[in-house]
């Protein structure tokens, strides 16, 4: 829902009205909050009592988890603030729910180790990721409310709920596939080679996802702004700012991911030891990776500024079946760095039908 609804607020920014778009937000708010209260509630409630079989753990941990699972369901309250969220990055002001996010990491470490110091356990680390939540959500607030007028004073505004669905089921197919593509390399690992092999993965992969993360974000800073200039009519200036940047995401793009992973395995060792290191191949591999999901992931927002979200679901259905089916098989033919390869022929497969 929450990506839905932010193809239909860049369209009131796009029409320049900001009383328009407080009112969208505000619809949108009241949309997610239902949907948290009537869909997410019950199963998370659920889930957070059958904790302690989903996860099995020693029976002294067993309550303790299932507290602490318990008062994770309150991060629930928060789901209105993901459509003020949206508003700010479609004001292109991205960099402000940066640095909420950087607050919330801040407020979470400090209180789950001060919880942890004196002996919560697991229920502390919930109250920790809580707070956290609560300082993103009061920073969040503070910088989008000032920007939306008359949002409390004005009128819910209208969202057509036939373009919305038209526009949330693609988005939750495309989000399906994107959870596979993201998190199905560790399960293949763990349940191909053997478990004790996901640490080697992950410590490998580690340096060059965050630093290379930052690929991504500069990717995601300019999606607001192409969909400005897509609003003109102007297709052939549209087409040129693309053009740039992705002249400056690939050779940007290169000098960092090459430059780090020139670096990895000294990194590793340094980190923690060399028998961790998994070899350079899957430092090669995982750099590929970075660059082109970065590549996609312009194009998918190009996509979404259009307003058809369709077009995404066959790439990204693809893109996930080639990337679980290649990373099982190049995992028992080649090893851990089959896993990778796997995912980059199955995205590069994925940048093929996109385009």
């Amino acid at each position: 829902l929450g990506p839905a609804l932010m193809v239909m607020f860049l369209e009131g920014v796009n029409r320049g009205s900001p009383r328009e778009l407080a009112a969208l937000v505000k619809s949108g708010a009241r949309l997610l909050m239902r949907q948290a209260a009537l869909v997410a509630l019950p199963v998370a409630i659920v889930m957070a009592w059958m904790m302690p079989t989903l996860v099995p753990v020693t029976a002294p941990l067993r309550n303790e988890l299932r507290v602490a699972a318990l008062i994770l369901v309150a991060s629930l309250l928060f789901a209105p603030i993901e459509a003020l969220w949206h508003a700010l990055e479609c004001l292109q002001l991205g960099y402000r729910v940066n640095l909420a996010l950087m607050a919330q990491s801040l407020v979470t470490l400090v209180v789950a180790v001060w919880l942890a110091r004196v002996g919560y356990g697991l229920p502390g680390q919930s109250i920790a990721s809580i707070a956290g939540m609560l300082a993103f959500a009061a920073f969040v607030a503070a910088f989008a409310l000032p920007r939306l007028p008359n949002f409390f004073e004005s009128r819910p505004g209208s969202i057509d709920s036939s373009k919305l669905r038209r526009l949330r089921w693609p988005m939750l197919a495309t989000g399906l596939g994107g959870q596979v593509n993201l998190l199905t390399d560790y399960i293949v690992v763990g349940f191909v080679i053997n478990p004790v092999a996901v640490t080697s993965f992950s410590l490998t992969q580690r340096l060059i996802t965050v630093l290379g993360g930052f690929i991504t974000f500069s990717t995601n800073a300019t999606w607001a702004g192409l969909s400005e200039v897509l609003a003109t009519g102007e297709r052939s200036v549209f087409e040129a700012r693309v053009l740039e940047l992705l002249r400056l995401l690939i050779g940007g793009g290169l000098l960092v991911v090459a430059t780090i992973a020139a670096y990895n395995a000294r990194f590793v060792t340094l980190w923690v030891g060399r028998e961790y290191y998994a070899g350079d191949l899957l430092t090669a591999l995982t750099a590929m990776q970075v660059l082109i999901v970065s590549f996609l992931l312009l194009f998918t927002w190009t996509i979404d500024a259009q307003g058809d979200t369709r077009y995404r679901v066959t790439v990204a259905t693809v893109g996930a079946a080639l990337n679980l089916g290649l990373s099982v098989v190049f995992a028992r033919w080649l090893g851990m760095w089959g896993v990778t390869l796997g995912t980059v022929v199955g995205r590069s497969e994925e940048r093929r039908v996109g385009k």
